[in-house]
């Protein structure tokens, strides 16, 4: 049975303590890269969330990690903004 593309979206805020944990955890799994994307909906972080969610984009150099903006800062609407950009035929929500 062929692999599903599935859509992994995590509503961030303020996460630069674990962001990258969870990132690195997201990237070496077994399933086909060209198979997930990861939605990041961030809350506009005051801390180094953005960057280092970027940072493993460019080291990556994976398409599929993807950063939006969530300017109401909730994770409900984070969560939301997340799904309505998703790709996916699943979509699995992670937080903290």
């Amino acid at each position: 049975m062929a692999k599903i593309k599935v859509s992994i979206v995590i509503a961030t805020r303020n996460e630069e303590r674990t962001i990258g944990k969870c990132i690195e955890s997201l990237l070496t799994q077994n399933y086909q890269k060209n198979k997930y994307e990861i939605i990041f909906s961030d809350g506009r972080s005051r801390d180094r969330t953005r960057e280092i969610i970027q940072s493993y984009a460019r080291k990556a150099k994976n398409p599929n990690i993807i950063l939006l903006d969530n300017p109401n800062t909730d994770s409900g609407s984070g969560r939301n903004i997340g799904i309505k950009k998703s790709r996916g035929e699943f979509i699995v929500q992670l937080s903290g």
